[in-house]
């Protein structure tokens, strides 16, 4: 592995062979924030959950418009708290707001998540909207996942 990805901490991987591109990715000793498109089957996102200890987000990119998507994350189950579904209208103006400092939406996700580490949302509960994410473009965020 290059020694750039060392030191990578936050990851946004899209398009295609990312399954098999995950396969691999408890080799980044310093990954802890992770983002996907919908595209992952279910099964590989558990597998980066388990592979991934230390993974504290896992953040799952739907279409705000994708009904499909969003029926998939009301399957009852056991979830992992780590793994967020974040909607979202436009993706890359989202990334440039980000970049600017306009909104940033590992922040986001973080909170969500601690919410559900302190009780605050209900952790086996999924797709539940997220309290305060109501500005354009990262409308809700839901928890989601199996572990």
């Amino acid at each position: 592995m290059h020694s750039v990805f060392q030191s990578v901490t936050h990851l946004d991987a899209f398009g295609g062979g990312m399954e098999e591109a995950l396969a691999d990715i408890s080799a980044l000793p310093a990954l802890t924030h992770l983002c996907l498109d919908p595209a992952v089957p279910w099964d590989a996102l558990t597998q980066v959950l388990v592979k991934c200890p230390r993974l504290e987000l896992l953040l799952v990119q739907w279409s705000v418009g994708s009904k499909q998507n969003y029926e998939a994350a009301q399957k009852p189950g056991v979830y992992d708290l780590r793994l967020v579904i974040g909607l979202y209208e436009d993706y890359w103006k989202d990334w440039e707001d980000e970049v600017k400092g306009v909104l940033c939406y590992w922040t986001e996700a973080d909170a969500f998540v601690a919410k559900k580490r302190r009780g605050e949302i209900e952790r086996n509960r999924p797709a539940i909207g997220c309290t305060r994410i109501h500005r354009l473009s990262r409308i809700s965020y839901n928890a989601c996942g199996r572990v």
